[in-house]
């Protein structure tokens, strides 16, 4: 599923294909013009797609005939960089479908067999790029949301969180559950739900819609803490009622990097393996900082599927140790892992593959089940898959993940007769979230994974920011030592 797009129809704006051109030597050329629209305020993107498909001359190149359509789309703007140029490509692949329909429909013995390539993102990012260079930023002097635009301030901040909608009486807590948790529960098991449950669910999903759209105008890097608990109390009845979807995720080995810290040394070394695990609890609760998926009152083991990802996403500055630690999953049983859905824009196949699932689930549901689900789902993909460079001290850049995985995470109640999450799995940020990183409960890790290699080295240079391919690693590392034993919690390295 997608944001929502609005459209031009699509246009014919030159066609000078002749029925047929017989007995001259031509060539043809595909070309994809893309053009960033002036905006109508700073977050809407205006993108025209033109492709191209061009008849010159063999030899000399010369144009003879062209074929070229046109079609505008405008989406919401404020999300990262990643995603909008996902959600680009998504689109103009969407046109080339209709640009080879009415190329076809030419009947010009020129386009016989002609057919206009979907593109990669390889392809068209350098494209993107261009278009936003030239256009939108420059020319027009909109500064788009992942452009460095002005912070707003605590005062800003408060308005914002004055005017939030009050919570409704339907998300109110009466003994343990709320209204709209009873009333979903009802609409989920009923094929047809009455028109009082109806009309509730509609003011459930108009909340949703309104509220998170006030959220999202909230500038979290400057949030301060007595604003942070008045949004820690409305969050949880806002969440109070959340989807539910399953994912089995069963990994063989997952990463993990860990920055040696000189207080931890004995001797020169890292001696004991916890360290190499998630940190205690009563750790994360003295630094009282956020990460993407828990607050300052969880602890999580944060893993990568692949080794590269595991280092980019610690990002370890030049000069400092860090230890590359695999774990095996001895079981060699699924997890089961609440996945990000709903995040169309983006490259992942997991979350393709999440988004498929719900889509699959919301058609044997009423339609307005449905669209309550996709309105949490979208948001919560949103927050999960944003760019984020956490200036905030406590990292309120990810209050919104945070809590809602901190419930989810928490366990479901023993009469539900639902399984509890072991993990949520969502896509690498850090890696323009083509692969997916784990956030695995500390049981889950005691009970199924055990520590099977760890490697010691200095970083020597590093290259975050540089667009390489995922099998490259972003850092050149030298190399310290390997660990030959874990036991009883301790390591033993082979120059020991």
């Amino acid at each position: 599923m997608t944001p929502k797009v609005d459209r031009s129809i699509l246009k014919i704006i030159r066609n000078t294909l002749p029925p047929h051109c017989l007995g001259q030597w031509l060539s043809e050329v595909h070309v994809m013009e893309l053009r960033v629209k002036p905006a109508y305020d700073n977050t809407i993107v205006m993108i025209e797609v033109a492709p191209l498909f061009l008849i010159v001359d063999a030899s000399s190149r010369i144009e003879r005939f062209r074929f070229q359509t046109s079609t505008t789309f405008s989406f919401d703007g404020s999300h990262s960089r990643n995603y909008i140029d996902g959600l680009i490509l998504y689109l103009v692949n969407l046109n080339i479908d209709e640009f080879n329909k009415e190329l076809q429909q030419t009947h010009s013995t020129l386009v016989i067999h002609r057919m206009f390539g979907k593109m990669t993102m390889e392809e068209i990012k350098p494209k993107i790029d261009d278009a936003f260079a030239s256009n939108f930023s420059k020319t027009w002097g909109v500064k788009p949301h992942w452009r460095t635009l002005l912070h707003k301030s605590e005062e800003e901040n408060d308005a914002i969180i004055d005017k939030l909608l009050p919570i409704p009486y339907f998300k109110q807590f009466k003994d343990r559950f709320t209204e709209e948790q009873n009333l979903l529960s009802r609409c989920i098991q009923e094929s047809s739900p009455s028109e009082d449950d109806l009309q509730l669910l509609n003011e459930a999903t108009e909340f949703n819609r309104a509220c998170f759209k006030q959220l999202k105008e909230i500038d979290l890097t400057t949030l301060n803490d007595k604003q942070y608990f008045r949004l820690k109390d409305y969050l949880r009845y806002v969440y109070s009622a959340s989807p539910c979807i399953f994912n089995d995720v069963t990994p063989d080995i997952v990463y993990r990097v860990t920055i040696v810290v000189d207080k931890f040394l004995e001797e020169g070394k890292l001696r004991q393996s916890n360290y190499l695990s998630y940190p205690p609890l009563e750790v994360v609760r003295q630094r009282g900082v956020f990460n993407r998926a828990n607050g300052p009152d969880r602890t999580l083991f944060y893993a990568a599927e692949r080794e590269d990802v595991a280092i980019r996403e610690m990002k370890p500055k030049t000069g400092s140790r860090i230890i590359l630690s695999s774990w095996k999953n001895k079981t060699g049983m699924p997890l089961n892992c609440f996945p990000i859905c709903l995040t169309a824009g983006i490259n992942n196949k997991m979350a393709d593959r999440a988004s498929y699932a719900f889509e699959m689930i919301a058609e044997k549901m009423h339609s307005q089940v449905a669209e309550w689900m996709k309105i949490m789902f979208e948001f919560l993909a949103s927050e999960f898959i944003k760019e984020s460079d956490p200036i905030n001290p406590k990292r309120y850049d990810y209050l919104f993940s945070a809590t809602f995985a901190d419930m989810m995470l928490q366990g479901f109640p023993e009469s539900s007769n639902v399984r509890d999450y072991d993990a949520i799995v969502y896509p690498s940020v850090a890696w323009n979230h083509l692969p997916n990183n784990l956030a695995i409960l500390p049981p889950v890790i005691d009970s199924k994974f055990s520590l099977v290699e760890a490697k010691e080295f200095e970083v020597l240079e590093t290259w975050y920011e540089k667009d390489i391919p995922l099998d490259q690693i972003p850092v050149n590392l030298l190399f310290w030592r390997n660990a030959v034993g874990f036991s009883n919690g301790c390591i033993t390295w082979e120059d020991d």
